[in-house]
């Protein structure tokens, strides 16, 4: 998984459609646990361009109320609420398996009273074929 940054943008989160199957299954696991947060590493060497930079990580951290995403650039995204909201969220990983490099989804387009704060940051997840 990548996570691509450019302050005033919106963060991308990218993988192979494995990696972001995986993904969704990993945090729908955590969901489903006591677990409080989980967090998970993103490749960083690599180059950023056209973004700024690569991020470190992804939180998730279970809270009541609504969604919120929010970014540390030191520590990566955090994405906070309550695991309905987040297993929602998260649901935007999930991907057919003939999905082609480009595909995306935008997790926070979604019509459901108090799913996500408005100033929640928008976030793209992504296919990408060379992760």
């Amino acid at each position: 998984m990548r996570i691509y940054y450019t302050e005033g943008s919106d963060p991308m989160v990218t993988d192979t459609v494995t990696g972001l199957n995986n993904l969704a299954n990993h945090i729908s696991e955590f969901v489903a646990s006591p677990q409080a947060e989980l967090v998970l590493p993103a490749v960083t060497t690599l180059n950023p361009a056209p973004y700024e930079s690569l991020l470190p990580s992804i939180r998730f951290a279970k809270r009541e109320g609504s969604l919120m995403v929010t970014i540390d650039p030191s520590f990566g995204l955090a994405v906070v609420g309550a695991p309905e909201n987040i297993a929602l969220w998260c649901s935007h990983f999930r991907f057919p398996a003939h999905a082609t490099e480009g595909e995306h989804h935008h997790p926070e387009h979604v019509q459901k009273s108090g799913y996500i704060s408005p100033s929640s940051l928008s976030v793209i997840i992504e296919v990408q074929d060379d992760n």
